[in-house]
């Protein structure tokens, strides 16, 4: 909706280029033989080497962390009012919210791990609806290596901002009026695809309240510039269009907090991607995933065995700053461990809970008496 005052001239030069049909092209002669050069898009490669050359220049030290780091106290410089109220009855999520909020961890990423069913998206969705409400002048960066999982937070916080009274005052208050002493169109969340997509998939696909909040113009894709990326609070997009928008900027974006979503998925350099696109010092990185389910996909058995199959997720995981004692304790300045699983059958969950989790996971699904055996 924001765009469409905007793109108005844009929208008519298409409508123009659409009405002149292109010349159908020339067949093939069967009889002649021809040579085809099939090229693979290696853009996603050029984004992940530029993402390595900016690591030199950031330095290593925040995404290789080590035990003498100072230990992040738990602070409360706010007072939140949780808006989704079954986040107040799971201790791990609150803990989780609160770290963040008042936060998260200035010296290395800070890690929301998240078993199958245990409430991450949940989570991570109200602590950037927090930052929201009690930083006006946050800059939230929501980025996933598919356009599914970002699809996911992004239509759970557009929810929120459509049907939440408490945020729809919020919004309004911060996006003002018009000359009719009407409300601004609301500049909350942008969700940013890219052409590629676009051309694969089209528009159909596409939710109706994400269409509303996506860089269309009706059914014309725009590319976003950076003067209306700025407008924006929160801005949902994957990890390559993130390196496709950082193109030309100079020096770093303005992000306050950056939330990588199914970072356990993720390889280590797409991850690098988003966290060398800022200062890290202005900056709070929040990794949420888990490194027990499906990994980064990585063909290249060359690739494989120098590391990349494994995500910078898992290997932060395996550092001792990150590290959980036998008894099931850690740094809660580091990371949080969610443990509640609200999705499984309890003895379906005790099969995988003994198998990958050393029993961590809790069930509170309600077993049926009628499956109970006597």
């Amino acid at each position: 909706t924001a765009y469409v005052n905007k793109y108005e001239k844009i929208k008519e030069k298409n409508n123009e280029k659409k009405k002149q049909s292109p010349k159908p092209p020339p067949p093939f002669d069967l009889k002649k033989k021809y040579n085809v050069i099939i090229r693979p898009n290696r853009y996603n490669f050029r984004v992940q080497y530029r993402a390595l050359e900016l690591l030199d220049k950031v330095g290593t030290k925040y995404i290789f962390p080590t035990k003498s780091l100072p230990k992040v106290e738990a602070v409360n410089n706010f007072n939140l009012e949780i808006i989704n109220e079954h986040i107040c009855e799971n201790p791990e999520q609150l803990q989780a919210v609160r770290r963040i909020v008042n936060g998260a961890n200035p010296y290395a990423p800070y890690i929301i791990v998240g078993p199958p069913g245990t409430g991450k998206t949940t989570t991570i969705v109200e602590a950037i609806l927090q930052i929201y409400i009690h930083e006006p002048n946050s800059r939230i960066l929501i980025t996933t290596s598919s356009n599914s999982a970002c699809d996911t937070v992004a239509l759970k916080l557009c929810e929120y901002f459509e049907n939440n009274q408490k945020l729809i005052e919020i919004s309004e208050k911060r996006n003002g009026y018009d000359l009719n002493s009407k409300p601004q169109i609301p500049q909350n969340i942008l969700r940013v695809y890219s052409i590629s997509w676009i051309k694969r998939f089209g528009f159909k696909n596409i939710n109706p309240l994400l269409k509303r909040n996506a860089n269309f113009c009706d059914a014309d894709f725009e590319s976003p510039s950076v003067e209306v990326l700025k407008k924006y609070s929160i801005i949902a997009v994957t990890l390559c269009t993130v390196g496709r928008l950082r193109t030309g900027i100079n020096g770093n974006w303005p992000f306050t907090h950056i939330f990588i979503d199914e970072a356990g998925a993720t390889t280590e350099v797409e991850s690098l991607v988003a966290i060398t696109s800022v200062n890290t010092n202005k900056c709070r990185v929040i990794l949420s995933g888990d490194t027990k389910q499906l990994g980064p996909v990585v063909m290249s058995k060359v690739a494989s065995k120098c590391g990349l199959k494994h995500s910078l997720m898992e290997r932060l995981q395996a550092c001792d700053y990150y590290k959980v004692e036998k008894d099931g304790t850690y740094d809660d300045g580091a990371q949080t461990r969610l443990r509640r699983n609200y999705r499984s059958h309890p003895n379906i969950l005790q099969l995988f809970n003994h198998l990958y989790y050393n029993d961590e996971l809790i069930a509170e699904v309600e077993m049926d008496p009628r499956h109970v055996r006597t």
